[in-house]
């Protein structure tokens, strides 16, 4: 047993090594209806965006740290809202002069989500999820020069990200092994978003702007993980993650 959950989370790492919000969790509440549970959580993400235009293809790092209140419903469905902090590393977000890497500090983000199963067999259990999560904007600029055929202009590029939101749905596919809980999926994400850049001149004058929409590079993906009970009131959840991106997140969850 211990060396299958052991593999369940080395899978978990190899997922996110090769290239999705916080993790989704098992299919089925380990709470009882009227029960709560509190945790603390980290989630690691690294995403390729569409932004078209001059922008093209992004690239972002992000790391999310937060605290999550669940609470149980019947059915073995649950119910939960997050809040915390998240920061953005964009590679090459310049339009108008040299490229260059720009991270920005933790601002705060919020989260909800329910799940829970429409099937439960004597080892297999499955049922739907959907988890929304809603992120500051983040804003970012860089002194430099913009040549056009006007001429060139020395000035500073402003890089505004707006407010993003990011829905997840999918299904959860839960197996359970001596009290470990080993899960994975299917999922499609949405993600809404605008970009833009202004280089403003030293004089005042804008000289130039582009602004574009942001969506995933891809929408969907797959999910594995592992709930693994360390006490009776306490569980660690482990979850990767892959779609245009990668995504680790783990979980510690204490149970009233």
């Amino acid at each position: 047993m211990k060396r299958l959950c052991l593999l369940v989370a080395c899978l978990c790492l190899t997922l996110t090594t090769q290239a999705l919000g916080a993790g989704y969790g098992p299919a089925k509440s380990r709470l009882a209806a009227g029960q709560f549970s509190l945790s603390a959580g980290y989630n690691w993400l690294s995403e390729e965006y569409d932004a078209g235009g001059s922008f093209g293809g992004l690239e972002s790092d992000q790391n999310m740290l937060y605290a999550q209140a669940d609470f149980g419903l019947p059915g073995g469905w649950g119910v939960y809202m997050r809040g915390g902090g998240a920061d953005y590393t964009l590679k090459d977000p310049y339009v108008f002069h040299e490229s260059n890497e720009s991270t920005d500090d933790l601002r705060p983000f919020v989260g909800l989500g329910i799940g829970g199963p429409i099937f439960k067999g004597s080892r297999l259990t499955v049922g739907p999820f959907l988890q929304v999560n809603y992120f500051s904007d983040y804003e970012t600029s860089k002194y430099g020069t913009y040549r056009s055929n006007q001429g060139s202009f020395a000035g500073v590029e402003e890089i505004y990200f707006d407010n993003a939101l990011a829905v997840d749905m999918g299904f959860t596919f839960e197996v359970s092994l001596e009290g470990a809980l080993l899960y994975g999926g299917p999922v499609y994400s949405y993600y809404d978003s605008e970009i833009e850049s202004t280089f403003t001149a030293n004089g005042g004058q804008d000289i130039a702007f582009q602004n574009e929409d942001v969506k995933l590079e891809s929408p969907f993906g797959v999910f594995v993980g592992i709930s693994w009970p360390l006490t009776d009131h306490l569980h660690l959840d482990i979850e990767g993650q892959f779609r245009s991106g990668a995504n680790l997140s783990s979980k510690l969850i204490y149970t009233f």
